[in-house]
């Protein structure tokens, strides 16, 4: 039939005369090839339905199924009908079978559509739906086979699908506008070739061609038809691949394929909307040649919002060029209109992106700033580049929602699907000079929600080469004021440069805000500087508001970084704390404090040491008062390891304690201190800096035996917001491991002190606290010696107390010293302790040995023992009462701001003292002329004229005589108190007067 046009008509007429024998045959023909394909049906799998639904109802048709749905009579469809028709010249073997098999309930009958020999002629089969209409969307098709179970370019350039409503054509595809489903349940051979309609109808129909100079024979088993409905509203946050049955997706063929000047294919486009994550359409180019290649899947009910993210999940090892965006382009259409289209680093971003290192796999897209239904992915094969092939595993779309606000003063993993974040591709990626064996790997990892895994990105020795990650919220911008950073680990972090090879900067609408880099600029928050890790917590305090952070990672001639983890970007919103409660020790610690660990202040220092670290630095500002950080320094003279807390909104007045709370059996050295250096900031400028046993004090220190655990700071004289502790092995003390727990300020607030008041000098009233110079087992080594709980010395539960133990005959001393930090108590007033003797020893014995001794700023005024000391008998008990309970002390003939009692060992039995507290008398107090508190003034009120003055050779008489009157059985003694007045002529008088 090839040379047909060229038949004269003579051979034509002979034909014509012999036509009605050739078709008697026809019939025959056609059985025997139904019969042979019916044979071979036998054989194949078949399609089955596996729901029923009800009956007659265009509500009962499943939508959005991965396989198209037969169209058939049974129990979904009961009112099909077909027909049938051929127009042009049929000649030889042309015509239709058993086109009522295209509705009857077996899936392997068909109908056959043959041309053997015929001019212009097509061969029409319909379907027609008596009940039901479709809307508009509904993809319409049939499924075919050809016989030669090839669907050749020809065969399908002669096929049209078209759909009707009623007599009247709605829609016509034909040759390369048909979507061709190769589905994995339909044999080898078999198609299913259709489309997606954009306007209702009743009736489909597949059309067939006559092919010129071929026998043409394709069986046509059923029509098919896919409805679509709404999937479900976008998660918050989530990367959502599109994928059938979950949401009504298809692709759009209008926008699919091969375009320019090239060799390539876009294949397996149906392996796009499955719901395998795996499988893969694919874009192929086999020459360098400008072409490119797309593919298009539209949602067939749901238009997309803008700020919606709109991408693909796509792998090409050609595209870990860092130029490699250029080459892809991403577009979005409404309706079939285009809305926007963006190419390149400078516009594609990417979301849970995964840079795995030799595969290239990224999820690449841009968040829309208009509506759409449809995103198209285009490969643009570039001059002098070949591409090969790019693997397009799903269509990605991930509506964005605000996260929470960022708790007060808590370091935040910014993580989704709580925070609307993306990993910006413009913003990541390997940088500098050409590094072969640099990348940048599983950034997925850097913005899911696991906080163990990590990005990682990944330099040779390169000098100059860099990597960076960069982390954005799609909505939220954060104020000035918040921390932004990194949770890194790279054992080259250990290194004291290692800061200097890392920037961070910070993006407000995609424009930089700010850089920072090097230790002066950088600082960590709650980091972890684990022995050998190099985990680190680094980031600054944003002085602009700010969406988007980027960590840069260079390698520098000093500093080498190889490989560093990336575990999240790590956000923190500060709120400043309550006030410090007056007189109180308070540990520092967030969440209640908005503080940090300032990296530039911590870490190791000093000499080379290979063994020294820094470690669980931020057990340091948890709220957990129980764990600790740790420096550990070896036997290296002059190594030093430091931490420094910082506070990022509030700074603290003058008077103000500043310190530590630490612990070290070296500690337990009584030139420990000088190894120790306290230093405070302000705006990172030091204020003060001090050191050793002549600077340094502790308060609330608990001298528990053998364990060296002390609070040690100083009262600053100048206001601050940070503190540093260093550590530095000395030729005279070895450090080794120390503990720190906290931070620890105290704010010093003055009691009121009146005349003729009994105070107890406990916090939170007075402004007191231990002094650890002057308190501790000192003297000759004892190992059962102790001062233990001296906390309990300052405590206002007259139930607790500290306890002083020495044992038989040794020379050492046991002593606590509590010191006013604001006020110097007078010439007059009485010093003293409240105690309790556990040996039942006589009050003489006991005397023996104790000593009281007062001090001024520092320097000892008096110390008075033995029978110098007077046991004063308080009408209301302090601190303490009952048997072996003594109120022991003097009264001062100088100012004093501190009282220390000291105990001392007895001959022949243990000495164990429990010290209830340090407590003062202001009867006879006298400041002078200052007249602060001149309680000596006053005059004296007489009950009793008799005796109204006493006269003594000693004033202790005046005093045993105070005990007396204090604890007379009449009511009216008890209301008055006698006080020293004075001496004259070797006699000294008492007096007594109204409280």
């Amino acid at each position: 039939m090839k040379n047909f046009k060229c038949l004269n008509s003579l051979t034509l007429m002979i034909l014509l005369m012999f036509s009605t024998f050739v078709f008697a045959g026809i019939p025959e023909f056609i059985n025997d090839t139904v019969a042979s394909k019916r044979l071979k049906e036998n054989n194949k799998a078949s399609i089955k339905l596996t729901q029923n639904f009800s009956k007659g109802t265009n509500n009962a048709i499943p939508c959005n199924t991965v396989e198209p749905i037969p169209l058939i009579n049974g129990s979904t469809f009961d009112a099909l009908a077909t027909s049938n028709s051929t127009t042009g010249l049929c000649l030889l073997g042309c015509g239709v079978s058993d086109v009522t098999n295209l509705v009857d309930a077996s899936l392997t009958n068909f109908a056959t559509v043959i041309t053997a020999v015929g001019v212009g002629v097509t061969h029409n089969l319909r379907v027609i739906d008596g009940n039901d209409a479709y809307l508009a969307g509904t993809f319409a098709g049939f499924r075919i086979s050809p016989s030669t179970g090839l669907l050749s370019l020809d065969l399908l350039n002669s096929i049209t699908i078209k759909t009707y409503s009623g007599p009247v054509l709605k829609e016509s595809f034909s040759g390369s506008q048909l979507l061709n489903l190769s589905l994995a349940s339909i044999p080898g051979g078999d198609f299913i070739l259709g489309f997606n309609s954009s306007q209702s109808f009743d009736s489909v129909e597949i059309s067939f061609n006559s092919l010129v100079g071929a026998v043409s024979s394709t069986d046509v088993y059923y029509a098919v038809i896919t409805t679509y409905c709404a999937g479900p509203t976008l998660t918050c946050n989530l990367a959502t691949a599109m994928n059938l049955p979950t949401f009504p997706v298809a692709i759009e063929s209008s926008h699919t394929g091969i375009s320019g000047v090239g060799i390539g294919s876009v294949t397996n486009t149906e392996n796009l909307i499955s719901p395998s994550l795996t499988d893969f359409a694919s874009i192929s180019f086999t020459t360098s040649l400008l072409a490119s290649g797309s593919v298009a899947v539209k949602d067939q009910i749901t238009n997309y919002p803008a700020g919606t993210f709109a991408g693909f999940d796509i792998e090409n090892t050609s595209l870990l060029d860092v130029n490699a965006f250029d080459a892809i382009t991403i577009s979005t259409f409404l309706n079939g209109v285009l809305q926007e289209s963006n190419s390149g680093n400078g516009q594609l971003i990417s979301i849970g992106t995964d840079l795995i290192v030799g595969t290239g796999r990224k999820t690449v897209g841009f968040v829309s700033t208009l509506a759409f239904d449809e995103v198209q992915i285009t490969i643009n094969q570039l001059v002098g580049v070949t591409l090969g092939e790019t693997k397009i595993y799903n269509a990605v779309f991930e509506s964005f929602c605000a996260g929470p606000p960022l708790a007060c003063n808590v370091v935040t993993p910014i993580t989704a699907p709580t925070y609307p974040i993306v990993v910006n591709g413009a913003n990541t990626g390997i940088d500098g000079l050409v590094c072969a064996l640099c990348s940048v790997s599983n950034t997925g990892n850097l913005i899911d929600a696991d906080t163990s895994n990590f990005a990682e990105v990944s330099l040779t020795a390169s000098v100059g080469v860099s990597g960076s990650v960069s982390v954005k919220n799609q909505i939220t911008s954060y104020a000035a004021g918040t921390f932004a950073g990194y949770d890194i680990e790279s054992t080259s972090l250990l290194d004291v440069n290692a800061f200097d090879a890392i920037t961070i900067r910070t993006f407000l609408n995609g424009v930089v805000q700010e850089t920072k880099s090097g230790n002066s600029q950088l600082i960590s928050i709650g980091t972890d500087l684990l022995v050998g890790t190099g985990r680190k917590t680094v980031g600054f305090v944003a002085t602009l508001p700010f969406d988007e952070v980027k960590i840069t990672f260079t390698n520098l001639l000093t500093v080498t970084l190889g490989n560093t983890k990336i575990y999240n970007a790590v956000f923190e919103s500060f709120c400043a704390g309550p006030p410090l409660a007056c007189n109180i020790v308070t540990p520092i610690t967030a969440p209640t404090y908005p503080i940090v660990v300032n990296g530039a202040n911590t870490g190791i220092d000093g000499l080379v040491c290979a063994l020294c670290s820094v470690s669980n630095t931020d057990n340091l500002i948890d709220a957990d008062t129980s764990n600790f950080a740790e420096v550990s320094l070896t036997a290296s003279v002059g190594v030093s390891g430091s931490v420094s807390v910082k506070n990022q909104i509030t700074s603290y007045a003058a008077g103000t304690f500043a310190g530590y709370d630490i612990e070290s059996t070296s500690l337990l050295d009584v030139n420990a201190f000088d190894a120790i250096t306290i230093r405070t900031f302000l705006n990172g400028v030091v204020q003060e800096t001090k050191s050793g046993n002549g600077q340094l004090i502790s308060i609330g220190t608990d001298l528990l035996v053998g364990t060296g655990r002390k609070t040690v700071g100083f009262v600053a004289t100048l206001p601050f917001d940070e503190v540093k502790i260093t550590f530095t092995n000395l030729l005279t003390v070895a450090l080794g491991n120390t503990k720190i727990y906290n931070a620890v300020f105290e704010s010093f607030c003055a009691a009121t002190v009146q005349c003729d008041v009994v105070y107890a000098l406990t916090n939170p009233t007075f402004p007191v606290a231990i002094n650890s110079n002057e308190s501790g087992i000192q003297g000759v080594a004892c190992v059962a010696c102790a001062v233990s709980d001296s906390d309990n010395v300052l405590s206002s539960d007259i139930n607790d107390f500290a306890n002083i133990t020495l044992t038989v005959g040794v020379l050492a001393t046991g002593s606590v010293s509590v010191k006013d930090q604001l006020y110097t108590y007078p010439v007059g007033t009485f010093a003293g302790f409240t105690i309790q003797d556990l040996n039942n020893l006589l009050e003489l014995n006991l005397f023996q040995s104790l000593i009281i001794s007062t001090f001024n700023n520092g320097v000892l005024q008096e110390s008075k023992g033995g029978p110098q000391l007077i046991g004063l008998s308080l009408l209301v008990p302090i601190l303490g009462s009952g048997p072996g309970f003594y109120n022991v002390g003097f009264e001062a003939t100088v100012p004093f701001d501190e009282i220390k009692i000291t105990v001392n060992s007895l001959a022949t039995v243990i000495n164990n003292v429990n010290v209830y507290g340090a407590f003062v008398d202001t009867n006879n107090s006298n400041d002078g002329v200052l007249g602060f508190l001149n309680c000596t003034n006053a005059n004296p009120v007489a009950v009793d004229d008799s005796v109204t003055t006493l006269r003594h050779h000693s004033k202790h008489q005046c005093n045993h005589q105070r005990h007396r009157y204090r604890w007379n059985g009449r009511r009216e003694h008890r209301r008055f108190r006698p006080y020293y007045r004075g001496h004259t002529n070797h006699f000294y008088y008492c007096r007594r007067r109204q409280l």
